[in-house]
């Protein structure tokens, strides 16, 4: 099989070897991100042409700045939209993990990037699970750091309540290092307790994600991790706030690109098309009204309880490239929390599995106890 580079603009430093030590510390960063002389695209050229000249985004420069080497910028789905990879402009990067499967997204070539050996980490942008999905497709860890928005400052924001900085690492090494570089991590170990909405997983993932999630589970148990069931109900409350009123992410994206769709007459992918037709003229009273009562349920969830949250990342094994099967579901959650999440892939097990909490620590913490049973890639099917 043909193997599709992930990337979209080779800068030309070259690629890290496959056993590159630690002296080897290149990236790729997502099209949200400006590298001077390639404005970022979105997933659109006729986006990049409209940007115009800007200097490289400040959180490419601090790893520039810190010796980290920008080897490409990656392809993404179009408009940052897909959680399939889907773009009518670029290819779909392969997946390394799985060839036959789709890589994800709308981060596709920053997973496969960093799956492929090609990048120690990657840069991307995670609006409702845009780096997880991609990560957990690829097999590798893929970080989104809430409260990051002073490093998004300068990129592409589509929705200013749900988007947050993501980081793709091949192992939790590299995704220390990178991380270290963004903030100041104090000390942490596991959290002693972790809470599951037992019913969003019984009723949403398929038979081989429940069983390998069960398996995470017992294995947190036995170190001594409380692993416990919490209601579902403020999940599915703002579920159904949104499913009658509207989603929010998509209403705040419709009008983070409300110029963009004015310059290029709406051509844009259907299923961008129609999905965002529905919020074009929204005010941003109706976009406000509509924040507050999405978001009352989660907010009186953590006011009850205040521990991590553990799913799977997604609910199913990645489908066949070409399948319109959703793979979101589960990610969007933290993002709506405005808490930071971590999707780590298991040994043996198959999938991959989120926690979302305040403190990055705590999640690096997840990230190396997990790590420490086996390597990160789950069997090939």
């Amino acid at each position: 099989m043909t193997t599709m580079a992930p990337f979209s603009v080779y800068l030309g430093r070259g690629a890290i070897p496959r056993s590159a030590g630690e002296e080897s510390w290149a990236f790729s960063c997502k099209e949200m991100f400006d590298v001077a002389g390639y404005p970022a695209t979105c997933g659109d050229p006729r986006f990049g042409a409209l940007r115009g000249d800007r200097p490289t985004s400040a959180v490419v420069t601090r790893f520039q700045e810190a010796g980290a080497v920008l080897v490409a910028k990656t392809l993404q789905s179009e408009l940052a939209f897909s959680g399939l990879g889907e773009n009518r402009f670029y290819p779909v990067p392969t997946n390394p993990r799985w060839p036959t499967r789709t890589p994800g997204g709308s981060s596709s070539g920053c997973a496969a990037a960093v799956a492929g050996g090609l990048v120690s980490f990657s840069l991307a942008t995670d609006t409702a699970g845009s780096a997880r999905i991609p990560a957990a497709c690829c097999g590798v860890l893929g970080l989104s750091l809430a409260g990051a928005g002073n490093w998004l400052r300068d990129a592409v924001v589509l929705s200013p309540t749900c988007d947050q900085l993501g980081v793709l690492a091949r192992d939790h090494a590299a995704l220390h290092r990178a991380v270290m570089q963004l903030a100041e991590l104090d000390e942490a170990d596991l959290p002693a307790r972790v809470v599951v909405p037992e019913e969003l997983v019984a009723t949403r993932c398929d038979r081989r994600v429940a069983r390998g999630f069960e398996r995470v589970v017992r294995r947190l148990r036995d170190a001594g991790v409380a692993v416990e069931p919490c209601s579902s109900a403020a999940f599915l409350e703002c579920e159904r706030v949104q499913s009658g009123g509207g989603v929010l992410v998509l209403a705040e994206i419709a009008r983070s690109l409300a110029d963009f769709f004015r310059a290029v007459g709406h051509d844009v992918a259907p299923e961008v098309g129609e999905r965002l037709a529905p919020y074009h003229g929204w005010s941003d009273e109706r976009i406000e009204d509509l924040k507050r009562r999405a978001l009352t349920p989660l907010q009186a969830f953590r006011e009850r309880e205040r521990a991590p949250l553990l799913l799977p990342t997604l609910p199913a094994l990645p489908p066949k490239c070409g399948s319109r099967t959703p793979i979101g579901g589960f990610t969007k959650f933290a993002n709506l929390l405005s808490e930071s999440s971590i999707s780590v892939p298991m040994s043996g097990v198959g999938c991959s599995v989120m926690l979302s909490a305040d403190r990055s620590a705590e999640l690096l913490a997840f990230s190396r106890f997990l790590a420490s049973a086996g390597p990160g890639r789950g069997r090939r099917t």
